[in-house]
């Protein structure tokens, strides 16, 4: 309501009442003075958090930036969850800006351990991908993939069954 009566009142009873500190308030023109809402914090499913972000942009007439983005944004959440991290605002800016390589490294490795075992870096097929990838003969895609990160894509690409496949990797993957 910005009602300055109402927020005069409910400070002195905080005060009064509760330690004085207890008052808290958002306001977005103040933010400096406020407390800050975490629109990514609840959630049933992981989904949400791209419609929601999805629901605040510009409609586009088309739909296909739109459509983009939404996918972009889950991508990035999906892989997070898989990483058992909590997506907020700061790390999806990053991993959409800076590329997702992180994320889909880590997600590949713990991938490997589970499906693959403890020692999945000691099978022959990755060895060689690892060996090859330090020496720079496989195709790096873009400056933030690591030799490692490019020998995992191709083993799971080459070497992956499709039933041990994962749908969450395979949005990472995909070209």
């Amino acid at each position: 309501k910005n009602s300055r009566r109402l927020k005069r009142v409910t400070q002195r009873a905080c005060e009064d009442w509760r330690a004085p500190d207890t008052f808290l308030e958002f306001h977005p023109a103040f933010p400096e003075t406020g407390v800050r809402l975490d629109f990514t914090f609840n959630w049933q499913k992981p989904t949400e958090i791209a419609s929601r972000i999805q629901s605040i942009m510009p409609p586009d007439t088309a739909g296909a930036f739109s459509a983009f983005g939404w996918d972009a944004v889950n991508v990035v959440v999906q892989g997070l969850i898989e990483l058992e991290e909590r997506p907020n605002l700061v790390k999806l800016t990053k991993y959409i800006e800076g590329g997702i390589e992180p994320v889909l490294e880590g997600t590949l490795r713990r991938h490997y351990e589970r499906t693959l075992g403890a020692n999945w870096r000691e099978l022959p097929e990755m060895k060689k991908l690892l060996h090859d990838a330090h020496r720079g003969n496989l195709k790096r895609p873009s400056e933030a993939a690591s030799a490692d990160l490019l020998a995992f894509v191709a083993y799971y690409e080459h070497h992956v069954a499709q039933s041990q496949r994962n749908k969450v990797l395979d949005a990472q993957v995909r070209p």
